[in-house]
């Protein structure tokens, strides 16, 4: 026999030895839930997962004789929503405390068909004042305080939403919490000339950058984050007959404020959003062409400026009472769009054609009861969209008319 394989096969065996002790020391801990949910919307909206998540009401679109396109009721119960995860410990390397996440569920939809997908895949490394964690976890502008309601879509578009593959140190003072992240998009991507990819931050060769502070106690948290971000809208154009490499970018800013009073029974949160091109946060928003040179091909962008701002109050245990209010305007670009005989080319959330969300709120009450790791909860979601005619000087939107939806969500879950 080969001297060498049977070095090989011998170094194979005790490596898997070792891994197998190192897997005897490590604590795993299974939770999830299984839930159903029961829904129901009055008119077709911008969703994801087949309607577990809604975003907001689409445009009125009407045929040859003036009848509304969009407005076809519709309801469904799915399960998509079920989910499953291991907490990781017990391995504990680099003198910190280790710990690692993976989560999935089957929302990732394929056509009709749902997908095993990834949720959480991170290792956080605790030191007791500072925290490394290096995978994909939540966008840290998602976190702070985030709304209890029953709908998947946890508030958004009031509320950024996004998981993203990421590196984030924190270092904690007392009750001050300091956090800076880098990250990149997956599942989540910026919307543009190519649709939504995760190739506009790719390319860019830079990751997106956050900053932020925290100030949490037993009942208080108040909390102020930022994030830079840039893209590459494209790569190459076409002149003519001819094929152009073009060097583009866009750079743009974003933030948000937040509180949260709580007791034992009570509890108040709310968050405020500003942002550019913010899509990839599922919000609403994108941006547009500004300027063209018409030898290189090469194109100017700009942002459309977005805010966003969200409360929610929920009252009891057993049996709970909630409301949740949201409101997000559109404020314009910061230059002009650029018009060609095509008209406008913008990209983003709430943009359809030459058309777009000037603003949109939402009034969402709820009531569940919760007996020890169950769940059975109804909401009720009343969502106005203003869609109108973008103006190309400034971005803003104007000769709105206003989009309703009804939406009711029962949904059935059990916890472990």
């Amino acid at each position: 026999m080969n001297r060498r394989f049977v070095v090989v096969v011998f170094l194979f065996l005790n490596i898997m030895l070792i891994a197998q002790e190192q897997v005897k020391k490590a604590n795993f801990k299974l939770y999830g839930f299984v839930r159903n949910d029961f829904f129901y919307n009055s008119r077709l909206n911008k969703e994801g997962t087949d309607g577990l998540s809604v975003l907001y009401p689409l445009e009125i679109k009407t045929d040859a004789v003036g009848k509304d396109l969009n407005e076809v009721p519709q309801s469904e119960m799915l399960a998509y929503g079920t989910l499953l995860g291991v907490d990781i410990s017990g391995l504990n390397v680099l003198n910190s405390i280790t710990t690692a996440k993976i989560e999935s569920d089957f929302s990732g939809i394929s056509g009709m068909n749902p997908l095993f997908r990834i949720r959480h895949a991170f290792v956080n490394f605790n030191w007791g004042k500072t925290e490394l964690l290096v995978g994909q976890t939540w966008h840290p502008l998602f976190c702070g305080v985030v709304p209890n309601i029953l709908n998947l879509g946890t508030g958004a578009p009031f509320q950024p939403f996004a998981r993203n593959p990421q590196v984030t140190i924190s270092y904690k003072i007392n009750e001050l919490k300091f956090t800076g992240a880098a990250l990149y998009q997956f599942q989540y991507s910026s919307t543009g000339v190519s649709g939504t990819s995760s190739n506009y931050i790719k390319y860019a060769n830079m990751p997106e950058m956050f900053f932020g502070i925290e100030n949490k106690n037993t009942s208080w948290i108040i909390g102020v984050g930022a994030e830079m971000k840039k893209i590459v809208p494209r790569t190459s154009t076409t002149v003519g007959a001819s094929t152009l490499k073009v060097n583009e970018s866009l750079l743009s800013y974003g933030g948000n404020v937040y509180a949260q009073y709580f007791n034992s029974l009570f509890c108040v949160k709310a968050k405020t959003t500003y942002g550019q091109n913010l899509s990839d946060l599922s919000m609403l928003g994108g941006y547009g062409v500004s300027s063209l040179d018409t030898i290189s091909g090469k194109q100017n962008y700009t942002s459309f400026n977005m805010i966003s701002a969200w409360i929610n109050a929920t009252y009891g245990k057993k049996w709970q009472v909630g409301l949740f209010a949201g409101y997000t305007q559109n404020l314009g670009t910061d230059k002009a769009l650029y018009e060609t005989t095509r008209g406008l080319s913008i990209y983003g959330n709430g943009v359809s054609g030459s058309q777009m969300i000037g603003c949109m709120y939402k009034i969402s009450p709820q009531l569940s009861y919760n007996p020890n790791n169950f769940k059975i909860g109804l909401e009720y979601d009343y969502t106005i969209a203003e869609w109108g005619d973008i103006t190309a000087k400034d971005g803003v939107v104007r000769n709105t008319k206003n989009v309703l939806n009804h939406r009711l969500l029962g949904v059935i879950a059990y916890y472990f």
